[in-house]
């Protein structure tokens, strides 16, 4: 008892020290308090994930949340996840999966490839499943200046993968106002976060950078308590009244260097991550998985005249990850990995003709040159695949191409149309798999294939927006989006062959989605505001796995573009100030989705 007394008397000098610091060097003394964030200012922020250029929250063509860095700090959020669990219409669910996945969940479906998350505008995507992992992201709190969340279709501007939205984390807003900034935080499971940010600036040069290293323990409970049948827990190699402790382990180091001078900026970031998990069943031992990733951002900004600015942007992106997942025997485990290179060019044009027309053109160019997905098998009872790999062919290259626009039309004082379309195309690309014994002398089996769907797809978007007046604005929204396959399931097929059996397994194709939404966002009076939305989603062409048992003795297992969900939902979410110093806030979400998939029209959506 004394020494957790201790723990948590220490715990509270270091946040307070903290609190001490960040206020020494805050040098701007006309700092607006956290506490009296206006909600009309909220309202009004200016965002710039919606069209690639700064527009406020109500001219945006799409349902925006802005949680700001002093509603950070008024709510007290520990971590990335705790925030956007905040969110109406977000769901966070974490399986504790061996590979670190936590699966973003938007307006009724869950997946963790299913909406872009960017960080200063960087992608944050891995590229052999085409996943966006919270864990790889790693951002700390302390680092964020603002998050925009822009939910609904946004493959118009963003291509494949903002099947559901764009998230983008920003933590490079360096101006005269940016605090520098020392934390350390100590909790339970031995939670401890220490973060460290810096800026200069000199002139037209500003410098940030943050530094930060983080730890738990993760949660001890008793396996009995998460099964039906405990007794399971011998067969595995566990005692009955065995516990996760040791087992969730979860830390990661993080270091962002941001720099810009006039309109140019340079941004990387790299993440090292460690954390627990499991499979299928618990495991004897602490089973981690081990990522290290690079992001490199290169952009430039130039105003030719107040009619016409272009933004380019030059991405490099790298992932590489190990798992171990030990099974339920001494010297018997599963390893496997996803390591992937690429990178992302884009441009981007602003042009004003006249006072009520902007339009924005871009190309888009992505380019993995590296993928592959090691896996090993060691088992003390022996196995005929203990080698497996998959893998881009090394003279291959994985290249989506795009040309898009949006163009933006005030109508009337009050009333907006935005439309937009993008073309984007799939090039093909050759992939490889091999498993068995080391050598195909020893009887090492490969295959090979090419990804040859080379469809010209259109995605349209089109809203309408009227402004009652600056604070209550009604939305009307219709988007389409598209999520091409990723690799590592375009490579599966290749090891579900059966002997002596022929299969004609289908080409995958990309998912689509299609929203209808009604929108409201209001200030009623100075001190309450409103948040509605009404949505209809329409998934179609989602990927699904099958098993087919053939002749009785062989099983094959394949995906296939099958996978069909449709959701209808409600967000409505509440904000009352009655003074200065109290916040209330509520929100409720309702979402109804029916999966239509052939075969299990009847069982109801997991998450």
């Amino acid at each position: 008892m004394a020494k957790s007394l201790l723990k948590l008397v220490i715990s509270l000098l270091v946040v307070l020290n903290s609190f001490e610091i960040s206020a020494q060097t805050n040098t701007n003394t006309d700092s607006v308090n956290i506490w009296k964030l206006s909600l009309e200012e909220v309202l009004t922020l200016n965002v710039v994930s919606a069209q690639k250029t700064e527009k406020s929250v109500n001219k945006t063509p799409a349902s925006v949340i802005v949680i700001t860095r002093k509603e950070i700090e008024k709510y007290g959020f520990r971590n990335l996840q705790e925030i956007l669990n905040h969110i109406p219409g977000l769901y966070l669910w974490n399986g504790y999966h061996v590979r670190g996945r936590v699966n973003i969940g938007v307006r009724g479906y869950t997946s963790s490839d299913n909406i872009i998350i960017l960080v200063n505008g960087v992608n944050q995507v891995e590229g052999m499943y085409n996943e966006y992992l919270l864990t790889k992201v790693a951002v700390p709190v302390d680092a964020i200046d603002r998050i925009e969340v822009v939910r609904g279709p946004m493959s118009v501007l963003y291509g494949s993968g903002a099947f559901f939205g764009v998230i983008n984390i920003i933590t490079n807003d360096i101006n005269k106002n940016t605090k520098k900034s020392a934390s350390l935080v100590y909790g339970s499971d031995n939670y401890t976060q220490g973060t460290i940010r810096a800026n200069a600036i000199e002139h037209e040069l500003k410098i940030g950078a943050t530094l930060s290293a983080f730890r738990t323990d993760g949660m001890d409970r008793p396996y009995d308590e998460m099964m039906s049948d405990p007794s399971q827990l011998t067969n595995w190699g566990l005692s009955e009244d065995e516990t996760t402790a040791g087992t969730l382990l979860d830390k990661n180091a993080y270091f962002n260097l941001t720099m810009k001078y006039k309109g140019l900026v340079a941004d990387m970031t790299h993440t090292e991550v460690e954390r627990g998990g499991f499979l299928v069943q618990p495991t004897i031992q602490y089973s981690p998985s081990k990522r290290h990733s690079t992001n490199f951002m290169m952009s430039y900004n130039h105003e030719f005249s107040n009619k016409l600015h272009v933004m380019g942007k030059l991405s490099y992106l790298t992932t590489n990850s190990l798992s171990f997942y030990y099974l339920n025997e001494e010297d018997s485990y599963l390893s496997f990995g996803y390591n992937s290179d690429a990178y992302e060019l884009e441009v981007n044009s602003f042009y004003k003709p006249i006072d009520k027309m902007e339009i924005t053109l871009g190309v888009f160019h992505r380019n993995v040159y590296y993928a592959n997905n090691p896996a090993e098998l060691s088992a003390v009872w022996g196995v005929p695949y203990g080698l497996h790999l998959t893998k881009l062919d090394i003279n291959s290259r994985m290249i989506e191409n795009s040309v898009y626009s949006q163009v933006n039309y005030e109508l009337t004082h009050k009333l907006n149309v935005i439309g937009g379309i993008r073309m984007q195309q799939m090039l093909p690309f050759k992939y490889h798999a091999s498993g068995g014994a080391a050598y195909p002398s020893d009887g090492r089996q490969v295959y090979y294939d090419t990804y040859e769907f080379e469809k010209l797809y259109f995605i349209p978007q089109i809203s309408a927006i009227y402004g009652f007046n600056d604070n209550n604005v009604l939305k009307l929204l219709y988007g389409e989006a598209l999520r091409n396959p990723p690799l590592g399931i375009i490579t599966d097929i290749l090891f579900s062959t059966a002997d002596d059996v022929t299969f004609d397994y289908p080409q995958l194709v990309p998912s689509q989605i299609r929203t209808y939404e009604l929108n409201y966002s209001g200030l009623i009076g100075k001190r309450l505001s409103i948040h509605a939305s009404v949505f209809r989603n329409e998934l179609k062409n989602l990927i699904s796995q099958y098993f087919i048992n053939l002749n009785y003795s062989s099983t094959v297992y394949y995906s296939s573009n099958k996978g069909k969900i449709t959701t209808h939902g409600l967000e409505f979410a509440l904000q009352y100030n009655p003074v200065d110093e109290l916040n209330l806030s509520a929100s409720i979400a309702y979402q109804k989705s029916e999966d239509e998939t052939p075969g299990i029209e009847k069982v109801d959506v997991a998450y």
